[in-house]
């Protein structure tokens, strides 16, 4: 009898160690950090951990008793999943899309098998990793891997020492070389002979964190021929802040600069051409206005006056556009020594004439007043 209340005694203290461990063990699952869930054989959710509801930001009476299919995506997917299931399979980190409450996606990796007894469906054992940081970023670095891809600029990472690191396809068509030939090589290889200290002045500004936008300059092809570019160059930084390469952006600005040489070329025709035949006509009025005045002769005073109002108008308006081209040239900056470049220096330095100063007015009354009195 005594031997039999010992074991009754055994009985209930194992008793109580194993309810307690399973409390434990109830606790571990329902409070573990990794989603969890079990599904019926119909595709209903029978229970779902706290993490598995703070996950997709449901209330358990919005979640369990609902179909798995209601918070999925993809209803191929679940299919697929819930078949996979059905047939004994194992998953692991197999893919997929889950709704949340506030509408937005999460990407998550489900692994998950049966329990079964007796060969029959009981429930599944899933687990849930949320990687939508993840694949957001992976998205981010293949939509951007495919811009630089595409873009028609021409788009390089090198090292704080200048050497290159990436090379993409706009690159080699502005410049001729491959990816390959580039690849470990200093970007002063695309440096004309009188430009190479350029590169120091851009390292100078960049190792201080600063950004280099809109740089007009010249780079060297393959082939030897130049090609005129606008440079763009940022600081590349790690995770720290800490500066660990450059990017740097060209574009190829030849038909802008095309298009100023047709201005340019314009510019000079309307001072040449017109203004200063303009010029000429109206100090020549001016001398025989002067001498009708003296002639008292009405006829030609109203007439030449009228002559030298309209050409002086002409002259006024060419003047003006010789201004206002003047002062779009003032706008570039001169790479060289980063000053704005004078209409002369951007003239002699294309090769085509640039346009003379406006003569004063005052010289054209002189011309006139030296002719007066002659016949």
């Amino acid at each position: 009898m005594e031997e039999l209340e010992k074991l009754l005694a055994q009985c209930r203290e194992q008793h109580i160690v194993d309810l307690l461990k399973l409390e434990e063990l109830t606790d571990f699952v329902e409070n573990a950090s990794i989603p969890l869930h079990w599904v019926n054989a119909e595709g209903i959710i029978t229970w779902a951990n706290q993490a598995e509801l703070d996950a997709l930001g449901y209330r358990k009476e919005d979640y369990i008793g609902k179909p798995i299919a209601n918070f999925h995506a993809d209803q191929e997917v679940i299919t697929d999943i819930l078949t996979r299931l059905t047939n004994n399979d194992t998953l692991k980190n197999y893919p997929a899309r889950l709704l949340a409450s506030d509408g937005s996606i999460r990407h998550v990796l489900i692994s998950s098998n049966v329990l079964q007894k007796n060969g029959k469906f009981i429930h599944t054992r899933c687990f849930t990793k949320d990687v939508t940081t993840i694949v957001l970023k992976e998205q981010a670095q293949a939509m951007l891997a495919a811009i630089i891809q595409s873009t028609d600029d021409a788009i390089i990472s090198k090292t704080l020492e200048g050497t290159i690191t990436s090379w993409n396809p706009s690159a080699q068509r502005i410049f001729g070389y491959s990816e390959t030939e580039m690849l470990g090589r200093p970007i002063t290889t695309l440096f004309p002979a009188d430009r190479q200290d350029e590169e120091l002045d851009i390292l100078a500004k960049l190792r201080k964190g600063e950004r280099v936008e809109h740089f007009e300059t010249k780079r060297m092809r393959k082939d030897g021929s130049l090609v005129d570019v606008s440079l763009t160059i940022s600081p590349i930084r790690d995770h720290g802040g800490n500066i660990i390469g450059l990017s740097k952006i060209a574009r190829d600005i030849t038909l802008k600069k095309q298009e100023e040489q047709r201005k340019n070329d314009f510019v000079a025709m309307v001072s040449h051409e017109l203004k200063t035949p303009l010029t000429s006509i109206s100090a020549y009025v001016q001398i025989l206005l002067a001498k009708a005045k003296q002639q008292d002769n009405a006829f030609n005073i109203n007439a030449l006056t009228k002559t030298n109002s309209q050409t002086q108008k002409m002259i006024s308006i060419i003047r003006d556009f010789l201004t206002l081209a003047r002062m779009e040239e003032g706008r570039v900056v001169n790479p060289k020594d980063g000053i704005p470049a004078s209409p002369a220096d951007r003239g002699s330095d294309r090769g085509c004439p640039v346009p003379d100063q406006d003569p004063p007015d005052k010289d054209i009354q002189l011309r006139a007043g030296h002719h007066r009195g002659r016949p």
